[in-house]
């Protein structure tokens, strides 16, 4: 009833109906009745009254539905579907909504703020808090850890735990408003318990690191090696040299390389662990995989998607010890064109376990290293030849390379960080990432040109407010955006990562490249990758670590290898695919929010003890209430613009700079500058910095100006300089 009422509305555009003009196009149905739906339609959001008391959709009278999110001072934003810019909310406008919420918002487009009118739907039903004594009463509340909940929550069941000041609790809500309740369901740990802090977070985002007991019953049925029988119907590659290269302190290994040169070009098998045979659908393992989506790696643990005994164990391609495996062999041309595959079940026995770092070094020549793989370090120069050429070709489509900055975290016992530098990337990391994305590519072709259910990696292109907001950045850097805002061309945005390679500006220009991306996600609708310029993409590869892989793996299993294809059930395989891929969408993201709120506070707990230290970093963001630096190690701090106290400073927006009004000294986007460490919070996840000077005034006091004679010899000005960066 509703959806005809929506119509009967929708048809009368801003104009609107009478509620007697509505009653007369639905006479069908009792006049109670539609001001029943009437009134239910306008408290959602979806209707309207506007000032000649007609119902119109409520975008006519500036009234949306959208999702509130909180920033930690209290501020928040609606994101709404259908307006490009989300509506700021000011903090006496939230009117006790809560972080996720699914609100009716008043939109006032003069200066795009809002009020919230409605709560639809609470998006919090468990927070994760601490506990405290409240004296005077003798009784203990909680305070959420997020500080985006200002509230303080009542504990309604507090005489069931032994509860002591400290405590990390997870609660469940009950009630919502101005004051919150709500029981606990599991008591953490205390705050200052060793890994306490990072098992906390690790809930908070429903990522539970204990497996059931059915999981650990079923765990004892699954044999720890590869029996006789299951070896039938597969394709005998044991006798093919096979290895896995991975990072030092890897130990799930769900990939394998074999590779050879052939009178066309080059053979390369990429072996990916058979986990489909071992989790089977509807069992015990499969609904705790489905559950958890996606294995959570945080500074000092993993949380893995499948337990220890299969991700580690019989599912893991150890060196030296048999194992099944979905294997995709590929031919290819001499130019690293693909011009031939298959996709078969088989057994492998991988006969090394190479590391990043050892596979890198053999390809720098280094002596040692190549003398003691001597048997095999060919292998890795046919690997890195291949590659090349392959990415080569990717990159002449319009493939985008980020390359973004990783932090790594070296940590003791304890889970105390001891050190926070870059992860670097080097030439095998590469080696693997081009053979996997061809991998994915030549799996998701086959399934698509089959038109059989499968889920498969999209990523669609970015939306047009999004990239107007890039081409302003990359214009005040010194890059111009050419191009339609509406039809984009992934190359260039390749072109332009090009023309800023080694620069200064690069990993400044990369992220906002990035931020400006739509989110790649998971659907059984092949509609391509952007980032990649790939008309067809899966996840293949890694079914160890993701469920989405693992459904891949499944379709295969049964299309392909097995024949078995109904075609009155593929209907129904489809819009459970479809669930699945957007149950494991939401499940990334999770693990994303995790590892990163994560690695926030484990980089402030860092700088905690390293108040009054000095560093040099670049600005990365700049805003109207400061700006952010980077340090070389991606510790990224705040500089509050009320503590740059030479000057009053000012927020230019069209230039993203800050301005000081005297002086008319200007920090802005990519400057280099030096930065005294004023504070930390490892609650917050925070840091915040106070800036000593930047790179360019640095140079304005200590370098002489430039007479005429000195240009003339060939000296050049910043500001030449500067012309000349541009036009790279």
């Amino acid at each position: 009833m509703q959806k005809e009422l929506l119509e009967v509305i929708q048809a009368s555009q801003e104009r609107g109906l009478a509620l007697e003009e509505v009653c007369e196009k639905v006479s069908h149905i009792p006049a109670e009745e539609v001001m029943k739906e009437l009134i239910e339609l306008g408290k959602n959001g979806y209707i309207a009254m506007n000032r000649k008391n007609r119902y119109t959709l409520s975008k006519y009278q500036s009234i949306y539905r959208g999702r509130l999110r909180m920033n930690k001072k209290g501020f928040g934003f609606v994101e709404v579907e259908e307006l490009e810019e989300d509506i700021y909310i000011s903090i006496s406008n939230i009117h006790n909504a809560m972080e996720g919420d699914l609100v009716v918002v008043k939109h006032y487009p003069y200066d795009n703020s809002g009020e919230i009118l409605e709560i639809l739907e609470h998006s919090l039903q468990m927070v994760m808090a601490t506990v405290h004594h409240h004296r005077r009463s003798n009784t203990y509340y909680a305070e959420p850890d997020s500080s985006k909940i200002k509230q303080s929550i009542t504990i309604t069941n507090q005489k069931e735990y032994s509860l002591v000041e400290g405590h990390k609790v997870k609660i469940q809500l009950e009630t919502y408003g101005k004051e919150l309740s709500g029981k606990i369901v599991t008591v953490v740990g205390h705050e200052k318990e060793p890994g306490v802090d990072v098992l906390a977070k690790l809930i908070e985002y429903d990522v539970d690191p204990q497996f059931n007991e059915m999981v650990e019953a079923q765990l004892k049925t699954i044999p720890n090696k590869v029996m006789s029988y299951q070896r039938k119907g597969r394709e005998d590659l044991r006798n093919v040299w096979t290895c896995t290269i991975d990072g030092d302190d890897s130990k799930d290994f769900d990939d394998a390389i074999s590779i050879q040169r052939t009178d066309k070009g080059y053979e390369l098998m990429v072996h990916i662990a058979d986990v489909s045979y071992y989790v089977t659908e509807g069992s015990a393992i499969d609904h705790e995989a489905y559950k958890r989506g996606t294995s959570v790696y945080v500074v000092d643990r993993v949380v893995p998607m499948l337990p220890f005994p299969l991700s580690n164990g019989i599912c893991s391609l150890n060196p030296n010890e048999e194992r099944l495996t979905i294997t995709c062999v590929m031919q290819f041309a001499h130019n690293g064109e693909m011009y031939d595959y298959r996709i078969v079940p088989s057994m492998i026995i991988s006969n090394e376990r190479m590391t990043y770092n050892h596979v890198n070094k053999i390809l720098a020549e280094d002596e040692e290293l190549v003398e003691r793989y001597k048997d095999c370090a060919d292998k890795f120069y046919i690997m890195e030849e291949l590659a090349s050429k392959i990415r080569y070709l990717h990159e002449e489509r319009g493939s985008i390379d980020f390359d973004t900055s990783e932090a790594k975290f070296k940590v003791d016992e304890l889970g105390h960080v001891l050190e926070i530098y870059k992860r670097e990337r080097g030439i095998a990391e590469r080696i693997i990432e081009d053979f996997m994305i061809s991998a994915n590519e030549c799996v998701a072709s086959h399934m698509k040109h089959l038109d059989l259910p499968c889920v498969y990696r999209i990523h669609e292109q970015p939306e047009a407010r999004r990239i107007r907001e890039f081409a302003s950045v990359a214009k005040i850097l010194g890059y111009s955006y050419k191009g339609s805002v509406n039809n984009v061309y992934v190359k260039e945005f390749q072109r332009l990562l090009k023309q800023a390679e080694g620069s200064e500006e690069f990993s400044i220009l990369s992220m906002f490249m990035l931020r400006c991306m739509s989110k790649a996600r998971y659907d059984i609708q092949c509609v391509g990758h952007f980032g990649l310029a790939s008309e067809f993409y899966t996840h293949f590869t890694s079914p160890i670590r993701r469920y989405p892989d693992l459904l891949v793996h499944r379709s295969l299993r049964k299309y392909l290898f097995e024949g078995n294809i109904d075609p009155d059930t593929l209907q129904e395989d489809s819009e459970k695919l479809q669930q699945a891929a957007m149950h494991s969408s939401e499940r990334e993201r999770a693990a994303v929010d995790a590892e990163r709120d994560v690695e926030a506070m484990k980089k402030a707990e860092f700088f905690e003890d390293k108040i009054g230290e000095v560093y040099e970093g670049i600005i990365t963001s700049v805003t109207n209430f400061g700006m952010f630096v980077e340090l070389p190690n991606t510790v990224e701090g705040l500089v509050h613009i009320s503590t740059i106290d030479n000057d009053y400073y000012t927020f230019d927006n069209a230039h993203l700079q800050l301005v000081g009004e005297r002086s008319k000294q200007t920090f802005k986007l990519g400057d280099t500058v030096k930065v005294k460490v004023k504070g930390a919070s490892k609650k917050l996840g925070t840091i915040d910095f106070l800036v000593l000077q930047s790179r360019k005034a640095y140079r304005k006091k200590e370098e002489p100006r430039e007479s005429y004679k000195s240009k003339k010899k060939g000296y050049s000005s910043r500001k030449e300089s500067h012309k000349r960066r541009k036009m790279r």
